[in-house]
């Protein structure tokens, strides 16, 4: 970000679509733009433009989610990254773009691997219901 700042034009790109992202998920983009201190911290925006905050339990701790964009402040948002965002569709730049290419890759795990991804897909499962407040997918 220093860098970013110091530079005298700057252009960052995504594939992301911006218009299906939360506004938590622009904040970056939108401060490795700005000058200075004009942007607020992180909470605040995502207090003003985000919907709500889905928190999610760690097991240890509780971690904010900060989700979709806050109907009450969209156009104020959607005003601020037209000054600062381009936008062009799939069906713009797709003559640009190459041709897909879409292959398989197999992966041969030992047993011994197997068993870990196996506790690793687990304690994702567990990780899951308790964000969701739900019971682990039976097995």
């Amino acid at each position: 970000l220093p860098m970013l700042h110091r530079a005298r034009r700057v252009v960052l790109m995504s594939g992301t679509p911006m218009s299906n992202a939360s506004a938590q998920d622009v904040y970056p983009l939108v401060d490795a733009l700005s000058s200075g201190d004009v942007m607020p911290s992180v909470l605040a925006w995502n207090e003003r433009f985000c919907k709500e905050n889905k928190r999610i339990r760690t097991g240890f701790r509780f971690i904010d989610r900060w989700v979709g964009i806050s109907n009450a402040h969209a156009a104020e948002l959607h005003a601020l990254m037209n000054i600062i965002m381009v936008r062009k569709r799939k069906g713009q730049v797709a003559h640009e773009l190459p041709p897909k290419r879409r292959s398989k890759v197999v992966l041969q795990l030992k047993p011994s691997e197997m068993k870990k991804v196996a506790a690793q897909m687990s304690r994702i499962d567990e990780l899951q219901a308790a964000a969701s407040g739900g019971d682990p997918r039976p097995e």
